[in-house]
C-alpha cells in the first residue's frame, strides 16, 4: 500500500490519465516535500519516469531540476506538453509517441450520424442476453463470481492477445479491493464474460474523471464493441454523479509524429515503422477504438537527453520495461 503522503499529493495534483498508475507496485518515488513526486523505474543504468510529475504545474521545473541532481539523464515516458516544454529547455529531445483522448461526458451524446460504430455496439448489446453492472469485488463475490473467475477471463483474454501484457504504461490488474477503483462487470446470466476497471483522476482533492485501465473480455462469446458499450454504461453512471470526464488514455503512435519540439529523427522513424507494421503491438486497432469517441486529443511525448549508442541502449531497455518483445 503506498504511503498516505503520496496519496495526498495524488489527490491534489493527479490530474493526468496515468497519475493513478504512478502508485503501481515496482515503481520508486522521488519526493520533494511541499511540491510532489516523480515515479520512476530503473533498468540497469537507465531510469525511466512514468508520466507527468505529480505536482502543481508551476512546480514542474523545480521538481525536475532536483530529480536531475540525483539521477543522470533520466528518460520520461508519456508526458504532456507542459512537461515536454520544460525538458526541451533542458536539452531533451521530445518525440511525440501518440495522443491522448478525453471525453466530456456532458457533451457525449452518440447518435447514428456522429458515432455510428458506438451506436451499433449499443444496439448489438441491448439485443444480447448481457448485463453490465458496477460492483465491488466483495459484492460480485456474493453473486458467486470469485477472484478465480475474474483471473480466468483475464488469462483467456491475454492468451488470445498473444500472451503478452503491456507493462509500466499499463498498471497491472488490482484484485486487492482498492475502493477508489470503479469496477464494471459484464454478465451473461450468472456467468462473467468481461469487465473494465476504471482508475480515478483527481484535482484539488476531488475525483474529476475516470480512465479505463484494465479491460478484459471473453471474445469467443461477445459481439464486437464490448469496450465501447461498457464504457458508455460506466460513463452514464459517472455523469449522474457529477463526474464529467472519461480519460481514454493513450492512442499509441497516433496522429502526426513529427514533433514541434526538438526531437530525435531516428526515434520518429522507428515509431513510424512500428505503427506501419504493428511491430510489438496492435497500435492501429487500439487507436481506432479510442478515436471513435471523437474526444479532445492532446499530444503525448517521450523525452530523452541521450545520444548515439547510449540512446539505442536506452530504447532497448525501454522495450524490455514495456514488455514489447
Amino acid at each position: 500500500m503506498p504511503p498516505d503522503f503520496l496519496r495526498s499529493y495524488l489527490t491534489r495534483h493527479g490530474c493526468h490519465s496515468l497519475s493513478y498508475s504512478t502508485l503501481q507496485p515496482g515503481l520508486t518515488h522521488f519526493v520533494e516535500e511541499k511540491l510532489g513526486y516523480l515515479a520512476y523505474r530503473r533498468i540497469g543504468r537507465f531510469s525511466f519516469v512514468l508520466a507527468d510529475p505529480v505536482c502543481a504545474d508551476s512546480d514542474i521545473p523545480t521538481l525536475i531540476d532536483r530529480f536531475h541532481e540525483a539521477f543522470y539523464r533520466p528518460a520520461y515516458v508519456h508526458v504532456g506538453r507542459r512537461t515536454a516544454e520544460v525538458l526541451a529547455n533542458r536539452g531533451y529531445r521530445c518525440n511525440r509517441m501518440g495522443q491522448e483522448s478525453t471525453v466530456d461526458l456532458r457533451r457525449f451524446r452518440p447518435t447514428w450520424r456522429s458515432h455510428r460504430s458506438i451506436t451499433e455496439s449499443v444496439r448489438r448489446f441491448r439485443r444480447a442476453d448481457l448485463t453490465v453492472m458496477e460492483s465491488s469485488l466483495k459484492e460480485i463475490g456474493a453473486r458467486g463470481i470469485g477472484l478465480d473467475n475474474i483471473r480466468s477471463v483475464s488469462d483467456l483474454w491475454l492468451r488470445r492477445q498473444g500472451g503478452r501484457e503491456l507493462r509500466f504504461l499499463t498498471r497491472q490488474m488490482d484484485l486487492k479491493g482498492a475502493t477508489e477503483i470503479r469496477r464494471f462487470f459484464m454478465l451473461r446470466g450468472d456467468d462473467l464474460v468481461g469487465f473494465t476497471f476504471f482508475d480515478p483522476v483527481y484535482s484539488n482533492g476531488q475525483v474529476v474523471g475516470y480512465c479505463p485501465n484494465i479491460a478484459r473480455f471473453d471474445d469467443r462469446s461477445l459481439p464486437t464493441g464490448r469496450s465501447a458499450y461498457i464504457n458508455l454504461v460506466a460513463g452514464r453512471q459517472f455523469e449522474r454523479e457529477g463526474i464529467h470526464r472519461l480519460y481514454l488514455g493513450l492512442l499509441p503512435l497516433d496522429g502526426d509524429l513529427r514533433a514541434d519540439l526538438p526531437e530525435s529523427r531516428l526515434l520518429r522513424l522507428m515509431f513510424q515503422t512500428a505503427r506501419r507494421h504493428s511491430i510489438g503491438f496492435n497500435f492501429e486497432g487500439l487507436a481506432r477504438h479510442k478515436a471513435q469517441y471523437r474526444g479532445d486529443v492532446s499530444d503525448v511525448y517521450y523525452a530523452s537527453s541521450r545520444r548515439g549508442l547510449d540512446f539505442l541502449l536506452e530504447l532497448r531497455s525501454l522495450a524490455a520495461l514495456l514488455n514489447l518483445f
